[in-house]
């Protein structure tokens, strides 16, 4: 996507999908607030529509080219584990903090974060070792060793 479809579909997003979300969620009067509905530390409103805007833009954008498909290394492996290590660190302060005391929610957040996290691990590593049977960090090694 370029820079200038982007500067078009950011304002589109905030105003249709980000600002009905929050104020549905946040606002007492909202629908999802009269149901009920609870959004622990912004999660809805923030993940659930970028992701339906991400699947969005997706669909209009298009497949890649299939030369782009071929060659998907990723740029330095270093720099890619390190900014994980930094989210995971990130998320597991940011909802752990997000009840704003020391309770049972901060620290069924920390343990969710972790257990979410650390499945999440495992299970790219069964898949990798099912499906190609070894365990990567990225696709890049496995392209490489198969040259």
């Amino acid at each position: 996507m370029n820079f200038y479809a982007w500067m078009i579909v950011v304002p589109l997003w905030l105003t249709f999908s980000y600002t009905i979300s929050a104020f549905s969620i946040w606002c007492p009067d909202g629908w999802l607030t009269k149901m009920g509905i609870v959004d622990f530390a912004g999660g809805y409103v923030t993940h659930v529509s970028a992701g339906i805007a991400g699947f969005t833009a997706a669909f209009w954008v298009g497949p890649q080219w299939i030369r782009d498909r071929e060659a998907f290394s990723p740029n330095n492996i270093t720099s890619m584990l390190t900014g994980a290590s930094l989210l995971w660190i990130g998320w597991t302060v940011f909802n752990g903090g997000a009840p704003f005391s020391a309770s049972s929610d901060s620290s069924l957040a920390i343990l969710n974060t972790h257990i979410c996290t650390a499945v999440s691990l495992i299970t790219w590593l069964n898949l990798d070792i099912i499906f190609f049977k070894e365990p990567t960090v990225s696709e890049s090694h496995r392209a490489s060793s198969r040259a």
